[in-house]
């Protein structure tokens, strides 16, 4: 498994706590995720670029 799949998994974690947190308004549990997320969701973006621009180099 690499990195930009444990990232995927991980967002996918914290998507459905963010849910679980929300549903059962757990306010202060759902804004830490949501930075979480937020930091996931950049460095998946950072390695998906990094991906595409090595598979456009090779």
């Amino acid at each position: 498994m690499n990195a930009i799949d444990l990232l995927t998994r991980e967002k996918l974690n914290c998507q459905y706590w963010l849910n679980r947190y929300t549903h059962e308004c757990m306010k202060d549990d759902a804004r830490e995720v949501k930075r979480e997320l937020a930091n996931i969701e950049r460095a998946l973006e950072t390695l998906e670029a990094e991906a595409q621009r090595k598979a456009g180099v090779e």
